[in-house]
């Protein structure tokens, strides 16, 4: 409401000025149209009689070059602005102003989306670099399962030293990779509460953990940098078995 009567008296004080601008255009024109005296007429002076009369050939060019500034003066009068001509002037000029502005607020607009494109551009970029390789890794994350599985399986057995140091060395090698890849394994939930976030629950049982946590983990979460690239599966307790019992 503030900016309309701002623009309104802005506009009425334009007029004023236009109004104010024509008045001393008008005066200065008056001023300037001073009457010219006729060569011709009568002086009252001695000197009349001695002023030989000019021939007629010069009275007709004076009175043609008279009709020319006359006509010259007739034209330049159609000419003479009109307050409405100026009023009209300022309001193309109000006109001019409020399409400049309008433009320039256009063009702070544009230059601020395409700030924001640029940004979400470089972030999206700079987040294919990073998580480029998730699904190939989520495809490799089995191989590490059996090879833990295997070093687990040898250390219970306690034969086969040989071959349980060879797949201790490609395991820790595959770990290496992914850790170098800026995948990192979750650490062992088994006591925390359920978290949707990291965890997925496969199945509910009795245990001595509280309901709602975690019990057992069957197949350990991993993460890609900040983000989870797997989910870790576990088994969440449904309280001890003698509360479950009661229930």
């Amino acid at each position: 409401m503030a900016d309309k009567n701002k623009g309104g008296n802005n506009k009425s004080r334009a007029k004023g000025i236009a109004r104010d601008v024509f008045a001393a255009y008008r005066k200065n024109r008056k001023e300037k149209e001073i009457p010219i005296q006729d060569e011709n007429e009568d002086i009252m002076t001695d000197e009349t009689e001695k002023i030989d009369v000019k021939p007629e050939k010069d009275s007709e060019a004076k009175k043609e070059k008279d009709e020319k500034v006359s006509a010259e003066t007739s034209e330049n009068d159609k000419k003479d602005l009109t307050e409405e001509d100026l009023l009209e002037i300022v309001d193309n000029y109000n006109n001019i102003l409020k399409e400049r502005d309008e433009l320039k607020d256009k063009l702070i607009r544009n230059t601020a989306e395409m700030e924001n494109i640029r940004r979400r551009t470089a972030r999206e970029k700079q987040d294919a670099i990073i998580y480029g390789n998730e699904k190939l890794l989520d495809k490799l994350l089995p191989v590490i399962d059996d090879l833990e599985n295997a070093v687990e399986a040898g250390k219970k057995s306690g034969e086969g030293d040989a071959l349980l140091q060879g797949v201790e060395m490609i395991l820790k090698k595959a770990l290496k990779t992914f850790e170098e890849s800026g995948v990192t394994k979750m650490k062992d939930p088994t006591g925390e509460e359920f978290d949707v976030n990291f965890h997925e629950a496969l199945m509910q049982m009795p245990s001595d953990q509280p309901e709602g946590h975690v019990a057992q983990v069957v197949q350990p979460g991993y993460m890609i940098h900040d983000k989870v690239l797997r989910h870790a599966k576990v088994v969440t307790s449904s309280g001890s078995p003698a509360e479950t019992e009661k229930k």
